[in-house]
């Protein structure tokens, strides 16, 4: 390992420069399977604390990537609104993708398509630019068009495809959890430009892979005895992604990568990553050397986004989209104004002044697009030196300087006009929020505000679907054990009628998925109210307010004894452990690094659409593997809130209670698994409420309720288990270098 000096850190970047370079990489040097991370990685100049406890750093270090390109192309008008033109291009896609989904698309169609996304609005979204997503999609829409149209030369259409292809990440989780249709039109596309026939080189078996038995798997997906079998031989020890890549079948190596890239976004997250470029590296191949148009042939051939569907876009557990708008980011000091406030004369690569600093980030497609967010994250992650400033420099491409020079600045800047290159244009870094006097009164939710008790806690829950037809006796019950300050985030308009007629103070939303439970948390703390989340498929039976007061005078006492900070978040844990966090419920204090360690961890969960917002909890906590590369900050100071008196039902393993009934205080019974699907549940479930709707149980006769819970009741643990250094996710399977080993 290189050298370097004792406290490395003023940031994520410079601990992951000098800490992990040279064969020492951040998951194998801070493996959490052993306490102070692989002992080999340590000497004088390398320590566990400066490489692997990274402290905390403020919501200005998120990235939040615009993937949709919500904020691209953006003007303000006198109203104070934006207006865009990526928005409008990708609605109109949308609409061109639920057309095709309907069935035929006669000639006259596709032709009136094909004028309007050459159009005025068309044509301006191309010339603003700064979303290559975008780009593809349409690219995508105008190939498709042109053949549907009959028309005789679409070799334009062709090239302008191979471009946008070239220009983007070429990441299909990306482009699955992506509001763009990107592969809802490269199906119709490949299966129209499709060979019906094999290559040559998959027309026969080789000593890994039966290909002539893949083909047809590929194109008989209802036919589950072929898929099995399929999918037996795909797992085996020697069908690596290095084998695959090596494959002369580059069209069958691409399919068993896309199988296997399923399987690790639904049981091995740690091994996505890998199986992502694999199928980047194919495609990217494909449209720098001028085979975009075989290769899309030989993906319809083998009903590559057919498969796709199953087992990738399935898979997606949220889409990029927070529910967030700009103005609630810039309320909690993630974003800036966005205006120049200043200038600056470069001196890249070395600066002149210690209030400067310079970062180059490594080139990738799609860079210049993302590049200057993603340098306001880096500048938002020093945790020595608070930078004011922060702008990009000119792409450089000379020796060892390759990509976009980020530079963030303490000094004071004064804009006057335009900057004159060499000069680059200086936006101010996102406002520091440390309190809920600083002022996010614009953020979602602040209305409600006026109406809560501001000594007590606020308790959230999110509810949509058919949840909805229990808010009735969920607002009877909290009504009759006086639950203080109760919001409901609520997903869709039944919801929504159902409070107001229940008189349930509730904020709305529309995307349905695990982040917004972190949202609505988020939104209230940065409010400055202490928010105690719990999933909706919980039942009240004591009003939790004394037994929170009890608990935060207790973590108050000891924290004074032992000489640290109080915690800033009290856990639920397994019944039968001392520290196994999971997130059907949890309590967090409104304090200023609550707020950073709350937009950290969304943060995280927003890069990855296929990780367990369950697993990602545990992560943030320090009680579960490391899944990437990418360093983490230190767990938080975190108590456990008591099982004996907030309760899981035993329907997994570590979940029950060993109290009595009467002692409860909450009951989660998880209806859903990341709730309302129940059907995911029952597959993973114990037997001991199969086949149970436990809603009306819970909510009706209250002996029938008493009885129900006392099923979950279970014998008292002779010696608790620790998660403090766990090897392995727990979700049945283990990853060895690229193979994969189901262990279920």
């Amino acid at each position: 390992m290189a050298k370097g000096s004792g406290r490395l850190g003023m940031d994520f970047k410079s601990a992951s420069q000098s800490c992990f370079r040279e064969g020492f990489t951040y998951k194998f040097c801070c493996d959490r399977a052993k306490p102070r991370g692989e002992p080999s990685c340590w000497d004088q100049d390398f320590t566990f604390e400066d490489c692997c406890q990274l402290p905390l750093v403020g919501p200005a270090g998120a990235v939040f990537e615009d993937v949709n390109c919500e904020r691209a192309g953006y003007s303000a008008t006198s109203s104070g609104r934006t207006t865009g033109t990526w928005p409008w291009l990708r609605a109109e896609l949308q609409r061109l993708s639920e057309a095709f989904a309907l069935g035929q698309f006669p000639q006259d169609a596709a032709r009136r398509w094909l004028r309007r996304l050459h159009g005025p609005s068309g044509v301006a979204a191309t010339r603003v630019g700064g979303c290559s997503m975008g780009q593809l999609t349409l690219a995508v829409a105008r190939v498709l068009l042109c053949l549907l149209a009959g028309d005789r030369d679409c070799q334009k259409h062709w090239d302008q495809a191979a471009q946008a292809f070239r220009l983007d990440r070429l990441d299909l989780v990306l482009w699955s959890a992506s509001a763009w249709p990107v592969t809802d039109l490269l199906r119709p596309l490949t299966r129209m430009v499709a060979h019906e026939e094999m290559d040559a080189a998959c027309l026969e078996a080789d000593p890994m892979m039966d290909w002539p038995l893949a083909f047809r798997a590929a194109r008989n997906l209802p036919d589950d005895e072929l898929q099995h079998q399929v999918w037996r031989m795909i797992s085996a020890d020697e069908v690596s992604i290095q084998a695959l890549l090596s494959s002369r079948c580059r069209a069958g190596a691409q399919w068993a990568t896309l199988v296997k890239l399923g399987f690790c976004m639904d049981m091995a997250p740690n091994c996505v990553k890998s199986h992502v470029f694999a199928l980047e590296f194919i495609m990217r191949e494909a449209a720098t050397g001028g085979g975009l148009r075989r290769w899309m042939a030989e993906a319809g051939a083998w009903r590559l986004f057919e498969v796709h569907y199953g087992t990738v876009k399935t898979r997606v557990r949220h889409r990029y989209n927070l529910g967030l708008a700009p103005a609630d980011l810039r309320a909690l000091g993630v974003l800036g104004d966005g205006a120049v406030r200043g200038c600056l004369l470069p001196s890249f690569p070395s600066s002149t002044s210690e209030q400067v600093a310079y970062y180059l980030m490594d080139p990738e497609p799609n860079l210049v697009n993302v590049a200057l967010n993603r340098c306001r994250a880096l500048c938002g992650q020093a945790f020595a030196r608070p930078w004011k400033f922060y702008g990009i420099l000119p792409e450089r491409n000379e020796g060892a300087f390759r990509g976009i020079p980020c530079a963030c600045s303490g000094l004071d800047h004064r804009a006057e006009g335009n900057c004159t290159p060499p000069e680059v244009p200086l936006f101010s870094m996102p406002r520091e929020v440390r309190s809920a006097e600083d002022g996010p009164q614009a953020l979602l939710g602040s209305h409600l505000v006026p109406l809560l008790d501001p000594k007590a806690p606020v308790f959230v829950t999110m509810v949509f679907g058919k949840m909805s037809k229990y808010i009735k006796p969920f607002s009877e019950r909290v009504r009759s054990l006086e639950i203080p300050n109760v919001v409901v985030f609520a997903l869709d308009e039944s919801t929504e009628d159902a409070c107001r007629r229940n008189g349930v103070l509730f904020m709305s939303g529309r995307e349905r998925t695990a982040l917004q439970k972190y949202v609505i948390v988020l939104v209230f703390v940065a409010l400055g109210f202490d928010s105690f989340w719990f999933d909706f498929d919980s039942v009240w039976l004591k009003n939790p307010w004394p037994v929170l007061q009890q608990a935060l005078a207790a973590e108050e006492a000891d924290a004074a004894r032992e000489g640290r900070s109080e915690a800033l978040l009290f856990s639920a844990i397994d019944y039968d452990s001392t520290n196994c966090a999971m997130n059907g419920f949890f309590f967090v204090r409104a304090f200023p690094d609550a707020l950073s360690w709350l937009i950290a961890l969304l943060d995280w969960i927003h890069k990855r659409p296929f990780v367990h917002d369950q697993l990602a909890f545990g992560l943030f906590l320090g009680t579960t593997p490391l899944v990437d590369e990418e360093p983490i900050p230190m767990a938080p100071a975190w108590a456990p809130l008591d099982p004996k008196v907030f309760a899981n039902a035993a329907r997994f393993d570590g979940t029950g209670f060993t109290s009595e009934v009467d002692d409860l205080v909450l009951f989660h019974f998880f209806d859903g698994w990341n709730s309302n699907s129940p059907e995911g549940v029952e597959q993973w479930a114990t037997a001991t409420y199969r086949g149970l709707d436990l809603f009306p149980l819970l909510y009706g006769d209250p002996q029938v309720a008493r009885d129900t819970i006392a099923r979950s009741r279970l014998p008292e643990v002779q010696e608790l288990r620790s998660c403090s250094a766990l090897a392995e996710f727990g979700l049945g399977t283990k990853v060895i270098s690229s193979r994969i080993q189901v262990t279920i």
